[in-house]
């Protein structure tokens, strides 16, 4: 949806005669010398798999609707669209004649695509810049069309538009000579690797590629921008043993068939990575970035072990589920108490954490537990240090207590083990006065109350 609210939607069909569209078969172009020429205009399906575009209005008319491919097959997979109203789309071509945009002698500047030859393998990925009116090179305006691959076999499955008017793309890749530039890695790394890649805002150059993965066959499935718009949260699913991981609080370890991973990257750094999943198989379908950075992402799932809080929507098991969940970067953990302690109900009780890579302007919750960690009651809130002093009262005594602590953006640390309160000594019976001669023995008593008494006389 752009600024004007106007609606974009791409995909793929193998409809022709029966499929609305708005544009001509043909069209008539003149470049900047007059000359004319033919070409196809989008009014009609050259292949048997053909890519279709089209722009609604906010009630649902159509606006306008094209086919996009040639002898081939167009698989198109992600959409974007920039402050101006640019329409991006990328996806995957068999087609050697592939309309890559603009032609030479279009226009006086002399402005071609990157790439306007068929690199070679099955498919190589596209990547295409449409003015509003879904049209190619109408004008110098800087729309294009180019391709994007190598030897092997390339697809584009994510792309989002920064702030300068660059494509970022993001697909899968068995190349090993794709044009890394400005990169992260240079090399093929596995069998199917996952490519990162930004062209210039006119579609003339690279401006940057990077191979990213681990040494099987690794799968991006989307790219969202991220709090900076030259970073991307890419996510999908990988059998790489060692896929590259890292942060504060990444999960390494392959638990499952396929794992689930999400990534915070650019072309030369890995900010942040890491795997989501159990014992099946698992594969994140889709992200979105909250005002905090948090990620929330949504993983078909057949693993029955995954982690969820205790409000969480309870799970009924089937062959495959669907799980949401959130992703908060940083970690939590309470220091102390740590468990087994005894505190007298009366007393002060210092809570303290540890975090790393948290907000700075975190804030804390502390909740209770007095059935070993079965029900939870909040207990302070709003908390914007470290530690947090509690002194119980009220309470009964018992040895079942636990505590926990929250960060307002979700991270939940638990104290391992229960502690017990018990009520403060207390003196129930002095002494009575008592008088004995010198060097005969005298007996003096009381009676106190309370935990593990210690006397002294």
């Amino acid at each position: 949806v752009d600024r004007n609210q106007t609606i974009y939607i791409a995909g793929t069909t193998t409809s022709n005669a029966n499929f609305p569209v708005t544009f001509p078969v043909s069209i008539t172009v003149t470049d900047w010398r007059g000359r004319r020429s033919t070409t196809p205009g989008g009014g009609a399906n050259l292949g048997g798999l053909e890519g279709f575009v089209a722009s609604y209005s906010q009630s649902g008319t159509m606006l306008q609707g094209r086919f996009f491919g040639r002898s081939g097959n167009e698989n198109i997979t992600a959409i974007a669209v920039d402050n101006a109203s640019g329409v991006y789309i990328t996806g995957s071509t068999s087609s050697s004649d592939f309309e890559t945009a603009p032609t030479p002698s279009r226009f006086a500047s002399g402005r071609l695509p990157y790439d306007r030859t068929f690199n070679g393998g099955i498919t190589d990925a596209f990547l295409t810049k449409f003015n509003n009116e879904l049209a190619l090179a109408k004008s110098d305006d800087g729309t294009y069309s180019t391709y994007l691959g190598g030897s092997g076999d390339e697809e584009g499955r994510g792309i989002f538009v920064d702030d300068l008017g660059r494509a970022h793309v993001v697909g899968v890749t068995t190349s090993p000579n794709l044009e890394a530039i400005s990169t992260l890695n240079t090399t093929r790394i596995g069998g199917q690797d996952i490519f990162m890649a930004v062209m210039a805002d006119d579609g003339r150059d690279l401006k940057s590629l990077t191979y990213y993965g681990g040494s099987s066959d690794d799968h991006v499935l989307g790219a969202k921008p991220y709090t900076t718009s030259t970073t991307a949260v890419i996510y999908g699913y990988t059998v790489s043993v060692d896929f590259p991981t890292t942060g504060t609080g990444a999960e390494s370890n392959r638990a499952g068939n396929t794992d689930g991973f999400i990534a915070l990257i650019n072309t030369t750094t890995n900010r942040h990575c890491t795997l989501v999943g159990g014992s099946g198989d698992d594969t994140v379908k889709a992200v979105a970035v909250d005002p905090k950075g948090d990620v929330m992402f949504g993983l078909a799932t057949t693993s029955p072990e995954l982690p969820m809080h205790d409000a969480s929507f309870g799970k009924t098991k089937s062959d495959q589920e669907i799980y949401l969940g959130k992703l908060a970067y940083g970690t939590l953990d309470v220091s102390a108490p740590r468990g087994g302690e005894s505190f007298c109900l009366g007393s002060n009780v210092t809570i303290s954490w540890q975090v790393l890579d948290m907000l700075i302007d975190e804030t804390y919750a502390v909740d209770l537990s007095s059935d070993n960690g079965t029900t939870w009651t909040e207990i302070a809130k709003g908390i914007t240090a470290k530690s947090y002093a509690w002194k119980p009262m009220d309470l009964p005594p018992g040895s079942t207590y636990r505590l926990a602590v929250r960060s307002q953006r979700g991270h939940i640390s638990r104290v391992p083990a229960s502690f017990s309160l018990t009520l403060p000594p207390k003196i129930e019976r002095q002494p009575v006065a008592a008088s004995a001669c010198v060097g005969q023995p005298v007996t003096l008593s009381l009676e106190a109350s309370g935990t593990n008494v210690k006397y002294q006389w």
